[in-house]
């Protein structure tokens, strides 16, 4: 199902009340105080009530939506833009494209979503190669220096992930997963106001491309985590130009995500509403 499906088929807040009930039904409606499964729809009141205690359970309850106030459209249609491309969006565009008023419940909403991005990855087998990185421009806010930018050190894992292939079933492929190294303390960090453009960052370096013996001597998966750490870096400065430190593992989470699924079946809009109905699971891995 593409954007314009999904769009269409949740245009009002009837029908996507309908569509999270349903998910939610999928997935098994628990009883918060008994733990019991036997739960019966009131249709009047939008509740559902338990068979053995009389517990009242709401449809937000339990899941990342529980005390939002935002209408289950928004949600619906916010869900399907994330998911819609591998890139993303920032949170301004969503809000122009929602012509919502505020800022603020669309960036939180949104950082909801990547949360969960980062609690649920695929399973994969074994790390091949893990290396340390810095990313420039990353916009530093403490008690000392206020909005000046910084280095952040994020550790890059390249990991072997299975998965159901769109064309091959079944099979495996090369992912990724990338970790934000938090300091201790930021105070003893030197701080660099000054952004470094891309193309003298690590991992695009030129001397390292104009080296022919350099890139041989380097394994495949060395190049696969560089190339995966360039789009990462064009993504943060093209798309959301500046993120805070204390945000980064976030988008780290979100650009993992969409790029372990580009080419599988997993990636999609109802496993992204899964995760957000029972926010609470962890895979094993």
């Amino acid at each position: 199902m593409n954007l314009i499906d999904l769009l269409q088929n949740h245009a009002c807040e009837a029908s996507c009340k309908i569509a999270f009930k349903a998910h939610r039904e999928l997935l098994g409606v628990t009883c918060k105080k008994c733990q019991s499964t036997d739960q019966h729809w009131n249709e009047r009141k939008s509740f559902w009530r338990c068979g053995n205690c009389d517990f009242k359970t709401t449809l937000k309850s339990g899941t990342a939506l529980q005390h939002t106030k935002m209408p289950f459209k928004t949600w619906f249609q916010v869900v399907a833009l994330m998911s819609s491309t591998t890139k993303g969006f920032s949170a301004k565009e969503v809000q122009i494209k929602m012509k919502h008023k505020r800022y603020e419940p669309i960036w939180y909403m949104m950082h909801k979503i990547r949360t969960q991005m980062g609690k649920n990855v695929m399973f994969f087998d074994d790390i091949e190669h893990l290396f340390k990185a810095e990313i420039p421009g990353i916009l530093h806010e403490n008690e000392v220096s206020q909005n000046q930018l910084v280095s952040r050190e994020i550790q890059v894992e390249t990991v072997t992930l299975k998965c159901l292939s769109l064309q091959k079933g079944m099979t495996q492929i090369k992912g990724i997963r990338m970790r934000h190294l938090k300091a201790e303390s930021d105070l003893n960090k030197e701080i660099k106001v000054k952004r470094k453009p891309i193309l003298q960052t690590f991992g695009t370096n030129p001397k390292r491309k104009s080296s022919k013996e350099n890139i041989q001597k380097q394994s495949k998966s060395t190049l696969f985590a560089f190339n995966c750490l360039d789009n990462l870096k064009r993504i943060l400065y093209e798309i959301h130009h500046q993120v805070k430190c204390q945000y980064l593992q976030n988008y780290l989470d979100e650009f993992c995500y969409k790029f372990n699924r580009k080419d599988t079946l997993e990636f999609g809009y109802d496993e992204i509403w899964q995760y957000l109905i029972m926010p609470k699971r962890s895979l094993n891995l």
